[in-house]
């Protein structure tokens, strides 16, 4: 399992390489002061998730329609007990929701390129109240080919979007940073 210390690193090294991020972390730096795991769905106040910024050839954006939220998002989701980084889970996410293998991604850049932390609706029907999930979004160029599996009872539809179509400012900015490194 991922541990708060590996976190807090990586929380860390990131805000070395963007400072001005600090403000939207707030939940997220409050809770590595406090000694429950942050990388388990069990934490019900919030919890760590991981998402993959994936490139293709065309600097395109892989983007999966997810079903419980019913909205465009970047493959990812949950850490789990045997992942041993943050990064790992992200690629695991990305295989398990498109079927992609991933063995085609090469990791663009040190570290996640973006961290979010936003608030999940409560779930009545998963047991779970209203939380927020910091989003560890790590960047990685895919060069195979193949057709996408979707992971059925979590994603409903995917679609290569323009990185700069992304709607996130911030995200957009650092998908067309990693982009520019693709084409040198």
């Amino acid at each position: 399992m991922i541990g708060n210390h590996d976190i807090a690193k990586t929380v860390e090294d990131y805000l070395n390489r963007y400072p001005g991020d600090r403000p939207g972390l707030d939940p997220l730096l409050d809770a590595l002061d406090n000694p429950e795991p942050l990388a388990t769905r069990t934490r019900l106040a919030g919890h760590v998730t991981c998402g993959a910024v994936v490139l293709n050839q065309d600097c395109k954006v892989l983007h999966i329609w997810h079903r419980a939220l019913d909205r465009l998002l970047l493959p990812g989701g949950h850490t789990e007990s045997d992942d041993t980084s943050l990064s790992e889970a992200a690629i695991r996410e990305f295989a398990e929701e498109t079927g992609l293998d991933p063995q085609h991604l090469t990791a663009i850049g040190e570290g996640p390129i973006h961290i979010e932390v936003h608030r999940i609706p409560d779930s009545p029907a998963k047991g779970e109240p209203e939380h927020w999930h910091a989003d560890f979004r790590y960047a990685f160029a895919y060069t195979g080919e193949g057709n996408l599996a979707l992971q059925d009872e979590e994603v409903t539809d995917a679609v290569w979007v323009p990185a700069d179509e992304i709607a996130d400012r911030t995200l957009r900015a650092r998908a067309d940073e990693a982009a520019l490194s693709l084409q040198r």
